[in-house]
């Protein structure tokens, strides 16, 4: 499974211009997405059907290893026309890859760096706000 990731703030910190990095997942399965209904009191939804998942924009919020699975806490614009205001994706893998615009390959300490030299220079820039 290849997923396009859009994260301009991040992806920027290695070209300018970036907007996105790719991730290939190997031995992607039990996909499911727990959707949080915008009618409250509603109960959350399992969704399991791949194409009904991914024609929802979801936003990252975070990403944990929970049970033994990949859980991505995800938002969902209110513009949009689903059901949802957000939700649980879960699914297995065996590997991830991360690549750039143009097919570069960034380890975990690369990527790790990325992000911290973005948030360091985020607490630099907004000292006097916090």
């Amino acid at each position: 499974m290849k997923l396009t990731i859009d994260i301009p703030y991040l992806a920027e910190r290695v070209k300018s211009g970036y907007k996105y990095f790719c991730v290939e997942l190997g031995g992607f399965r039990d996909v499911e997405f727990h959707g949080w209904s915008r009618i409250l009191g509603k109960e959350k939804e399992a969704v399991k059907d791949l194409a009904a998942i991914f024609s929802i924009e979801l936003e990252i919020l975070e990403a944990n290893l929970k049970e033994e699975r990949f859980e991505v806490v995800c938002n969902i614009h209110s513009r949009s026309s689903s059901d949802y205001c957000g939700g649980e994706l879960f699914f297995r893998a065996n590997s991830a890859r991360v690549f750039d615009e143009v097919g570069k390959e960034y380890s975990i300490s690369e990527l790790t760096e990325i992000c911290r030299g973005y948030w360091t220079d985020w607490k630099a820039k907004n000292a006097n706000r916090i």
